[in-house]
């Protein structure tokens, strides 16, 4: 290097890392427009050296110490050397333009990685290098590389920009402790306490906090103090069913489960117990909240509301609604106690045999008659699983009324109403009396195998062997038989033929 070269690189600006950003003639800041014209100056003038160098570091870029570099945005170090855009300027008449990106502030060794990072931040540089983007473009010629290039980079500008947004709004929007999504509120009709200090939450004055999932509310300085996991978080999809497993205090050491303060019976700090899972709290963590708990109701069909404390009752809220219990395997003899839950039983069995026909019928699903169980989807599902929202309102007098009137609008439909269900009954093939038979009728009886309908005395005059399917088996015992002996026959023609088609010998003609 000479001494020209020498003194032109002593004279260049250091440039700091800070001021890589977008080399438009508007800065959105207006403290760096002074620095980002003159940088993109330099960058674009007849100077060839650059004095800004990066280290990669996990695909992105740190500033660091300031070497002699040669300029990426020009093809050459020479000046009497035009570049590609010069060229395509003398060709077209137009202006100059730089297409290797040096006016959009994106360096082309970012360009040229894997994930296309460009080294923005902030919205207002994607928003200004977009626009430079689409001027740029709008001056090349259609079909040319460099328009390609450019409406490429142009796509992942937009794409990244729309992350920084996304990410931007969940963040502002959402705070997350111990597992909670906690939103911002701050207006509330509704008298609310903070689950973290038992204190009111003015809504109208203070900021507080709900969470999305369990409904967790708390003041905003309580935020960092929460200590009560998000029940959505552990919520296990099963209930506790032992009836108020209590421990003793001694097993808990004399403190509460959830904020761990010191507890004792009597005085202020009094324990609570909370009936769900049999465990002590404090007052700030029991709010003597009352909720059915699911063992009293599948053990005892007992309803009676318990106490509960804060944890256990917002669980119980978020799975009340939810299929969870077996009462088949959890208790099968409540349905003898039960009237109103032995007729919920046999109404969801018909449902689902009825569903067959529903599905088959394209009158059904015009109508789409199964979404009159919309809000209690399982029923058309299984018919042994419930929520305790379904044995509240069975226990209530609720559920039965209103799955009776359904029940009979299906029983309508597939025997009245249409045609095509109505031909798709059973005759019992035992004692042909002409009654069509369908699998939800009372005092029936379906064969495993076929499905076919029979009267139930029927069924079990015949010790349950099933005449369809006893035909269908001579019918295939006999296509079988005649298969072999098509076989044979075909085997012996075949010999037949060979014999025919044999050469003769000296030796036969002899």
């Amino acid at each position: 290097m000479n001494k020209n070269t020498d003194q032109t690189v002593m004279k260049q600006k250091i440039v700091p890392a800070s001021s890589l950003h977008l080399l438009s003639p508007v800065s959105p800041r207006k403290s760096s427009s002074t620095s980002s014209e003159s940088f993109s100056h330099e960058f674009t003038s007849e100077s060839k050296i650059a004095t800004i160098s990066f280290q990669e570091v996990g695909g992105h870029r740190q500033a660091h110490e300031p070497t002699k570099r040669i300029n990426p945005f020009n093809s050459t170090c020479d000046d009497s050397e035009p570049t590609s855009s010069s060229s395509f300027a003398t060709d077209t008449g137009i202006e100059a333009i730089d297409t290797s990106l040096a006016e959009l502030g994106l360096a082309e060794d970012h360009f040229l990685l894997n994930n296309v990072y460009f080294g923005l931040s902030s919205v207002e540089e994607h928003v200004t290098a977009i626009e430079k983007c689409k001027e740029m473009i709008l001056k090349l010629p259609e079909n040319s590389e460099e328009r390609k290039k450019l409406v490429n980079t142009l796509v992942h500008l937009r794409h990244e920009l729309q992350e920084i947004k996304d990410s931007s709004n969940n963040r502002n929007a959402y705070k997350d402790v111990l597992n909670h999504r906690l939103e911002k509120k701050k207006t509330s009709n509704t008298k609310l306490f903070c689950d973290c200090c038992s204190n009111a939450i003015w809504g109208m004055v203070q900021v507080w906090y709900q969470c999305k999932d369990c409904g967790y509310a708390c003041h905003a300085k309580c935020l960092n103090s929460t200590r009560r996991t998000c029940v959505a978080a552990r919520s296990s999809g099963s209930y506790n069913l032992k009836i108020c497993p209590e421990a003793g205090l001694s097993k808990q050491s004399y403190c509460c489960t959830e904020c761990k303060n010191s507890i004792a019976f009597g005085g202020l700090n009094a324990a609570l117990l909370c009936d769900y899972n049999g465990l002590y709290y404090c007052s700030n963590c029991h709010w003597n909240d009352l909720a059915i708990t699911p063992a009293r109701v599948v053990q005892n069909w007992d309803h009676t509301p318990q106490k509960v404390c804060r944890q256990s009752y917002q669980f119980l809220s978020r799975m009340f609604v939810r299929p969870v219990l077996d009462l088949e395997n959890l208790n099968p003899v409540l349905f003898n106690y039960v009237e109103d839950l032995k007729e919920v039983q046999k109404m969801r069995e018909d449902i689902l045999k009825m569903k067959p026909y529903f599905l088959a019928c394209s009158t059904a699903l015009e109508l789409r008659i199964l979404c009159k169980l919309q809000d209690r989807q399982h029923f058309v599902e299984t018919s042994n699983m419930y929520s305790m929202k379904d044995l509240s309102d069975i226990f209530t007098g609720l559920l039965t009324p209103h799955l009776r009137e359904i029940h009979g609008q299906f029983v309508q439909h597939i025997k009245s109403d249409c045609v095509g269900c109505q031909a798709k009954g059973f005759i019992c093939e035992v004692c042909n009396d002409g009654k069509v038979l369908y699998p939800f009728d009372d005092m029936v009886s379906s064969c495993p195998n076929c499905l076919a309908v029979f009267h139930s005395d029927c069924f079990s005059i015949s010790h349950a062997l099933c005449p369809r399917c006893t035909r269908k088996l001579k019918k295939h015992q006999l296509r079988a038989e005649q298969g072999i002996n098509k076989n044979d026959s075909d085997d012996n023609e075949n010999d037949m033929d060979n014999v025919s088609n044999k050469p003769v010998s000296d030796d036969d003609v002899s």
